[in-house]
């Protein structure tokens, strides 16, 4: 089936709509520091807890060598290329509003997996689903979503020992 006008057109209304969803979202914490990454709405979400001194400084959720290391695990995973990535915990913001935001970012996306990057990720992503707490490596099945936690993807990068734990933990994703 080939991409007319009418499904770029049908597309674009969808990313717009996703788009309005995630600005109400953000405004729920008083606006945010660093943005939504990567494409809405889109078939995987990352979510990590804090941003990171590269993200701070672009202003965008998985910026730099995490941004890059996520893709390469998520096309050695065989999932779609196409993902987006949220920092949960912004400013001062009261975690009831963080999770109420992050529970609504989830809808936007509309994402099939959702990868929690690490420990508070997981809290955050378990208390916006309203599901028990999620165990690294383990795959939980919630509303329709596939969902993982990892114990530190980020800190991973410059630990071989953790990169291979991480990846043991990503693998639970290639499981029906």
């Amino acid at each position: 089936m080939s991409e007319g006008p009418d499904t770029r057109a049908l597309v674009e209304m969808l990313r717009a709509k996703a788009l309005r969803e995630v600005a109400a979202a953000d405004a729920l914490v008083g606006g945010v520091g660093v943005t939504l990454g990567g494409v809405v709405p889109a078939p995987t979400l990352l979510v990590k807890s804090r941003a990171s001194t590269a993200e701070s400084e672009a202003g965008v959720a998985l910026a730099g060598a995490t941004g890059e290391a996520a893709g390469k695990a998520l096309a050695g995973l065989r999932l779609e290329p196409e993902w987006a990535a949220v920092v949960s915990r912004q400013g001062n913001a009261e975690l009831t509003a963080v999770r109420q935001r992050l529970r609504l970012l989830l809808e936007a996306v509309d994402p099939d997996v959702v990868i929690a990057l690490e420990a508070e990720a997981a809290e955050d992503v378990a208390s916006a689903l309203g599901t028990p707490p999620l165990r690294f490596g383990t795959v939980a099945r919630v509303h329709g979503r596939r969902v993982l936690a990892v114990d530190g993807f980020e800190a991973s990068l410059s630990d071989e020992v953790r990169k291979r734990r991480i990846w043991r933990q990503l693998t639970a994703l290639r499981e029906p």
